[in-house]
């Protein structure tokens, strides 16, 4: 398991990393048998794991409702889906498209904020190996034959710590792609806290990577003026080199059987009530077959199946949880979906005037003058009264740590891997 975990193998052979994992469950199995009283020491992880394939299930039960879906010539596909339950700046889900592959789930950041966009949840995927390549290709098969994708998200997972409201001026630096986790953050603040001075300062090799977010900059200047825009690109003249893309591949795009509904989770007071079932129930049944109906008493030879029934005893009992998600099935309501023609039309502008609109420099920004120039304006330099949030390649990291070592900058990475 640790060594499919490493990047090399779990980039290029995700099956492999997938599959392997499972070998928690003969190894959990394998290690109550060697010795029974583990299973004490191994109960809560078992019963929270099972807890939490339980919430998963119940979110992944249907498609999700695609409001858009568009795949952009310049590699980036962008998904937005009809969204009921409510979700935090920063936020992380998973999503799997049957199509490409029917096993993978891969993390993608929300780059959307509940605030602007109440039932929308976007995201945004740039092709970067083959899984993505495959994604975009689909996209625009189904764009092609005017269908919508079958993509499943479940999520929301444990979101960053807020931006503090006592900063008196936020710098958000994104390099690339890595910009969106940035996005939802960027939004939130400008609706919520009108006296912060918000800098974004994006850094790319492409403009034409940029221009495919024009609709979010112009949406996020418009909700407010605080908003300063320090675009940089690094390469004029890029030459695309897509990789993994298999433009011979032919996918699936029939409709799911099941229909789609919007992105939804279980309130947080039937969470809790999984939560408390699974414990109560696995708890329970451990007890008894533990203490009340020793299969061992009959007989000691009979440990082994003594062992295992303890060790099923806590799966099962957990599993009885579900009945949470049986009980009240999640009613959402329907929205009216958009008619294709809006998706094939992404309504995006030309390079050139993006490049003009937005001052976009074709040059790598001046570091030592631009958070110079952030502490020149300081109105206090003993505390941390700047906030600083990185979001990008390593490289980007450790320039901004270099400049940022001072009382009035507080720097928080958003580092996320898969």
């Amino acid at each position: 398991m640790g060594f499919t975990s490493m990047p090399f193998i779990r980039r290029r052979y995700y099956n492999v990393f997938y599959v392997t994992h499972f070998l928690f469950i003969p190894a959990s199995l394998f290690a109550v048998m060697h010795w029974g009283p583990i299973v004490i020491w191994l109960f809560a992880t078992i019963v929270i794991y099972i807890a939490n394939r339980m919430l998963s299930a119940a979110t992944i039960q249907a498609p999700i409702a695609i409001k858009k879906a568009v795949a952009y010539e310049h590699d980036v596909t962008e998904l937005s889906f009809e969204c009921v339950a409510p979700y935090k700046p920063g936020d992380v889900v998973y999503i799997k498209v049957p199509a490409v592959s029917s096993t993978q789930w891969h993390p993608f950041s929300v780059a959307s904020s509940a605030l602007h966009t109440p039932e929308v949840l976007t995201i945004y995927i740039k092709t970067l190996g083959k899984w993505t390549a495959q994604v975009h290709e689909y996209v625009c098969q189904c764009s092609a034959a005017n269908v919508d994708p079958v993509v499943y998200v479940d999520g929301g997972y444990v979101s960053p710590a807020p931006v503090p409201s006592s900063f008196e001026k936020l710098i958000f630096v994104g390099g690339g792609i890595g910009v969106t986790p940035l996005m939802s953050q960027i939004m939130h603040v400008l609706y919520t806290q009108p006296h912060q001075e918000v800098h974004l300062v994006w850094h790319a090799r492409d403009v034409r990577l940029m221009s495919q977010f024009e609709p979010w900059l112009r949406d996020a200047l418009a909700v407010s003026s605080r908003l300063h825009l320090h675009l940089h690109v690094t390469q004029k003249n890029e030459v695309v080199n897509v990789n993994g893309m298999n433009r011979t591949i032919v996918y699936d795009t029939k409709a799911s059987s099941v229909p789609p509904r919007p992105y939804t989770k279980l309130s947080l007071w039937r969470q809790i009530a999984m939560m408390v079932i699974a414990f109560a129930c696995a708890g329970g049944l451990l007890i008894a077959v533990h203490y009340g109906y020793k299969i061992q008493a009959v007989d000691p030879k009979y440990w082994p199946l003594q062992r295992f029934v303890e060790f099923f005893a806590v799966v099962v009992g957990a599993y009885w949880a579900y009945v949470v998600v049986l009980i009240r099935p999640l009613k959402v309501p329907s929205f009216p979906m958009d008619n294709h023609g809006n998706k094939i039309n992404d309504g995006t502008m030309s390079v050139d005037t993006f490049a003009k609109q937005y001052c976009v420099e074709y040059c790598r920004a001046d570091w030592e003058k631009l958070f110079g120039d952030f502490v020149q304006h300081a109105s206090n330099k003993s505390l941390p009264t700047i906030g600083v949030y990185v979001s990008g390649p390593k490289s980007l990291s450790r320039v901004v740590d270099e400049l940022t070592n001072q009382p009035m900058f507080s720097v928080h990475h958003e580092e996320f891997e898969m």
